[in-house]
């Protein structure tokens, strides 16, 4: 899956261990335990917790590319004879991995001196695009919202499917099967510790979306 950046800044360097699988545009936090990037889930990470934007894929399949669409779909309607102008769009496509993440071999831990009793594991550094007010693009999104009006806990409310979203609509991040995935807050009164952007526009057709990160 994908990211394309419009307008931030990369945070680079986060660990992540070797196995972990995510796609880049996935949101993500640092693991209480670890310390090392996780897929942001929302029953486990505070705001505290949570990172931002992943940039890097990590994962062995399923990764994609945001591209420009430099030709378009500009056309003349026949039957109004209005000049509609669809250029400049963005699509994605199957992105060629490379197997930077896959060396199945490293097996050292990561800081030598450490011994049994520091054992880290192979990781990897992963960019984060954490940066207030980033524009970004991304598939990694769920047809989901939330309607989780807690002013305390963590805790997840129901997410219902099919959700249309907007220009505007503040997101979150999910939990389960929608962990890493942006969802959209449909209540009003959601506590603003775990609202981390909001929806600048939607590509239901290329199944995109404009996000500005908070």
């Amino acid at each position: 899956m994908a990211v394309r950046e419009i307008n931030a800044v990369i945070a680079a360097d986060f660990n992540i261990a070797a196995a972990t699988q995510l796609h880049a545009g996935a949101y993500v936090a640092r693991d209480t335990t670890s310390a090392l990037v996780v897929a942001a889930d929302r029953n486990l990470h505070t705001s505290g917790n949570c990172l931002g934007i992943l940039a890097d894929d990590t994962a062995r399949t399923g990764n994609t590319i945001i591209s420009v669409d430099p030709v378009g779909s500009t056309y003349i309607d026949p039957v109004t004879g209005n000049f509609i102008a669809n250029n400049n769009g963005y699509y994605k496509a199957a992105k060629r991995a490379l197997g930077d993440y896959q060396d199945e071999i490293v097996t050292n831990v990561t800081n030598l001196t450490a011994g049994a009793g520091g054992f880290q594991g192979p990781m990897r550094g992963v960019g984060v695009f954490t940066t207030p007010s980033s524009n970004l693009i991304t598939d990694q999104f769920a047809l989901a919202s939330t309607n989780d009006s807690s002013t305390s806990s963590i805790a997840d409310a129901a997410f219902s499917g099919g959700a249309t979203y907007l220009t505007n609509d503040l997101l979150t991040y999910g939990t389960g099967a929608n962990a890493g995935l942006l969802v959209k807050i449909s209540s009003a009164n959601f506590y603003n510790g775990k609202i981390i952007g909001r929806v600048d526009d939607y590509n239901a057709a290329a199944g995109l979306l404009g996000i500005t990160l908070f």
